[in-house]
């Protein structure tokens, strides 16, 4: 069987009993509680913590993953469309720190995400800062 996910096709192990009418796009989406975001691509983290010495210029904190289950997203049609179409959301309320998020999915030509990951988080602040980055569970 082959499914239509919002544009981007997939093969489906199921089966589809149809009686009567002509065949129709089937879709299939991720229900939200098996989807999972993280800070680690070995296991599911909410929360990290980053302490640094000095100015800081667009420096490297931490990247963002999505699990599918226990599972790091793969390159699968259903999982790379979530993949593709997450956003993040960056809240600072140091006025001296300014964060920023890039994508890795949508940076370039490539839709796919490698090992689930969908970004990294970059920062950059004049002086010294512990910086706890906590991301709540879908």
């Amino acid at each position: 069987m082959t499914e239509d996910t919002e544009g981007d096709f997939g093969i489906w192990n199921g089966s589809l009993v149809l009686n009567g009418s002509p065949a129709s796009t089937l879709h299939r989406y991720f229900p939200p509680e098996i989807l999972d975001a993280s800070f680690s691509e070995n296991t599911i983290v909410h929360s990290t913590e980053v302490a640094m010495t000095g100015a800081k210029n667009n420096v490297e904190l931490a990247s963002v993953y999505l699990y599918h289950g226990n599972t790091p997203c793969d390159d699968t049609s259903l999982c790379n469309y979530s993949l593709n179409k997450t956003s993040v959301a960056l809240v600072c309320h140091d006025l001296n720190a300014q964060l920023a998020f890039s994508s890795t999915c949508n940076a370039s030509d490539t839709t796919h995400c490698l090992n689930g990951k969908v970004g990294t988080i970059k920062g950059t602040w004049g002086k010294s800062a512990l910086i706890q980055l906590v991301q709540l569970p879908f």
